[in-house]
């Protein structure tokens, strides 16, 4: 989408509620226009900009200009190249951001290293209940320091986290983590690489659990027998 044209639809689009904006292959340049207009939006509760090509430039402006933005609800970034960098400038997003419910970055390349930044800033947010880190080559240690930041969070309810690298150590850092924490419904954490270990550890938890509804273990490393098995001992698990 053209910068002239982008203008023009941004100027229509933010009157409603929602935008979608999906595909368009909007950059830094373009999204500048945008970020202007949402700095003042009173409108606009949810806007989709998946698949565009923002990158860490582009990420950056948008989550200047919504830091302090008191409609958007819900944001999608997906598949937008945001990485590590970008993972801080989302951070700083959360930090100061009080409306923001729905964030989803699947598809970003954020690894390890920006989880650690979205970590440090879910310890604080106080808004933010469902968060999308599907296929971001997030492993052990980027699980282990977010499931420990969210020990001090209080509304986080919905955390996808499938198709990344996840193994026992993670699942073991999670299903600490579901020992304490009561706020969290539903856990994603299908297509990792999770064995019949840690996902016995996970299915413990879990029991112990009273508010999980889901916990997504579906093509981790069990067989049909590990699954019957754990399908007898926690009926919140997918397998």
């Amino acid at each position: 989408m053209s910068v002239h044209r982008l203008n023009w639809v941004t100027g229509i689009g933010i009157s409603s509620s929602s935008s979608n904006l999906e595909r368009n292959q909007i950059t830094a340049e373009g999204i500048q226009f945008l970020a202007n207009a949402l700095e003042t939006n009173k409108t606009l509760t949810s806007l989709n900009l998946g698949g565009n090509e923002l990158g860490n430039n582009g990420i950056e402006i948008l989550a200047t200009a919504l830091q302090y933005n008191n409609t958007l609800s819900t944001l999608y970034l997906g598949r937008n190249s945001v990485g590590i960098d970008g993972a801080q400038h989302l951070a700083n997003l959360l930090n100061h951001n009080t409306k923001l419910v729905k964030l989803d970055l699947q598809s970003n390349e954020i690894s390890d290293d920006g989880i650690q930044y979205l970590a440090d800033a879910l310890q604080n947010n106080i808004t933010l209940k469902t968060l999308n880190l599907a296929r971001n080559n997030i492993g052990d240690k980027g699980t282990y320091n977010l499931a420990n930041a969210l020990e001090h969070n209080n509304t986080l309810t919905h955390l996808h986290l499938a198709l990344n690298l996840i193994a026992d150590e993670g699942a073991q850092a999670l299903a600490t983590l579901l020992e304490t924490n009561r706020i969290l419904t539903v856990i994603d954490l299908a297509f990792n690489q999770i064995s019949i270990h840690g996902i016995k550890q996970l299915a413990s938890a879990s029991q112990k659990h009273s508010t999980m509804t889901t916990l997504d273990l579906r093509y981790n490393q069990t067989d049909a027998n590990n699954r019957a098995i754990l399908n007898d001992t926690a009926n919140v698990l997918m397998l």
